[in-house]
């Protein structure tokens, strides 16, 4: 199961941020601050999901179909976290 992990800077704390889905059946979790915050099972059209990371909106977005071409960004305040 693919995971990315970050360190998001909000209002000069460092909240964890780590995303987690299956390849197979697109299933996963969100975990911001070490607590799942979104949970999904099977979704075949999963193109992103919106949640919160330190009272700012997060998106999490994939892009591509095919396993290992899967694209994914974290974006928080609109700005592209690395």
């Amino acid at each position: 199961m693919p995971k990315k992990s970050y360190s998001v800077e909000v209002d000069g704390e460092s909240i964890p941020v780590i995303v987690s889905w299956s390849w197979v059946d697109s299933s996963g979790e969100i975990q911001v601050g070490g607590r799942v915050v979104d949970a999904w099972g099977l979704d075949w059209n999963l193109q992103q999901r919106e949640f919160l990371v330190g009272g700012k909106t997060a998106i999490a977005r994939w892009k591509g179909l095919i396993p290992p071409f899967i694209k994914f960004d974290l974006i928080v305040d609109g700005f592209y976290q690395q």
